[in-house]
């Protein structure tokens, strides 16, 4: 595999992700949920809290840089 993301990198392609093709398509139905983005793909889980987010996540991306955040909020964090 190549060279780790930084934390900017990742945040900076999760909110941009987030922003073009999930904001809208998440919207109100899911709001306050957590989504967890592959940065690398744009594939994205959905869970109740950040750690079921999260674990769902790593189930399905082993490995993969994540961005995490509350849908319809601003609070985030990037994994690498």
């Amino acid at each position: 595999m190549g060279r780790a993301l930084s934390a900017r990198t990742i945040a900076e392609r999760g909110l941009r992700i987030y922003r073009k093709k999930l904001r809208s398509r998440l919207g109100r139905s899911h709001q306050r949920e957590i989504v967890v983005i592959n940065v690398l793909t744009g594939d994205y889980v959905l869970g109740p809290t950040p750690s079921e987010a999260i674990k769902a996540f790593q189930a399905q991306f082993p490995g993969q840089p994540s961005y995490m955040m509350r849908v319809g909020e601003l609070a985030v964090w990037a994994k690498g």
